[in-house]
């Protein structure tokens, strides 16, 4: 959700989400499209950079939890960390941070969570939480989660919240600039890669979970792919009947959300998500 910037802090990092495994056949993709572009890179490419904290991925201990929390991760030139849940900081209302649980000190949600977890699963990122009327987002400039009012206001005003648990992958990043998506021909929205947690769990503003990806959806935003993953938290397994309920309920929703913006109903801008859950990303994110 958040724009990022880049200048010294940002690692350089562009999301290449390659869906080397997708079967073309369960996307209803545009019709202009051919079924190559199925196994082509939805997301953008990753570039070369400083990329010190790009071995964090790598370091992730494997355990029972889902969570980061009790997690030792190795972080290059930041020696062994231990990362405990965001902590909200009562000095900065409706903010949550990363703190490091040994030093207490800052950390980032975007730099320093590892993109990867264990056995092909990925790192998720919580902004806004199943069932809340408040819209949190990553804060560019400090990479934490903070309250965004203007959407916390729409989400009063349409009084139903999410379906869902929303967030992103961190180190990922849509290039707005340099980068076309091959299956829509559109540029990248600037955001990390999104998330939209279906497993039923509520979560908190900043918790981490490990996710298992099942699908993605692409909404098309003012003139931007805006790929959304379809995940479920490895604590919690769903049929791909489950699976298409949840997703009725999830586009529901968001057109009702993206109504409240005077925006075209979403339903007519999406790659559908089929009635057969995806195999892919098990191996399509890659680092230059």
């Amino acid at each position: 959700m958040a724009r990022l910037r880049q200048g010294t802090h940002f690692l350089g990092l562009i999301i290449g989400v390659a869906l080397c495994v997708l079967n073309s056949s369960l996307f209803v993709q545009p019709s202009t499209q051919t079924s190559t572009a199925a196994n082509t890179a939805l997301v953008g490419s990753v570039r070369g950079g400083n990329l010190r904290h790009s071995a964090i991925a790598s370091s992730l201990q494997t355990s029972s939890s889902p969570y980061l929390s009790g997690l030792a991760i190795a972080a290059v030139g930041l020696g062994l960390i231990t990362f405990t849940r965001a902590v909200r900081r009562k000095a900065l209302p409706e903010r949550y941070q990363l703190t490091d649980a040994d030093t207490g000190e800052h950390r980032s949600f975007w730099h320093d969570i590892p993109l990867r977890g264990s056995e092909g699963k990925f790192m998720f990122v919580t902004e806004i939480p199943r069932g809340v009327l408040a819209r949190y987002e990553l804060e560019p400039d400090t990479s934490d989660i903070a309250n965004d009012p203007r959407g916390t206001t729409a989400l009063k005003k349409l009084g139903e919240g999410p379906c869902f648990n929303y967030g992103f992958l961190p180190q990922t990043w849509s290039d707005p600039i340099d980068w076309h998506d091959k299956i829509t021909g559109l540029k990248g929205d600037g955001d990390p890669l999104d998330l939209i947690e279906i497993s039923g769990k509520h979560f908190s503003p900043g918790e981490v979970a490990q996710v298992q990806v099942l699908g993605a959806v692409c909404l098309i935003d003012e003139g931007a792919a805006d790929w959304k993953l379809i995940g479920t938290a490895c604590c919690k397994a769903l049929t791909d009947e489950e699976v298409a309920r949840e997703m009725e309920k999830v586009k529901a929703w968001m057109d009702g959300y993206k109504a409240l913006f005077a925006k075209e109903p979403t339903r007519k801008e999406m790659v559908e998500f089929s009635d057969r859950v995806l195999d892919m990303l098990q191996s399509g994110i890659s680092t230059a």
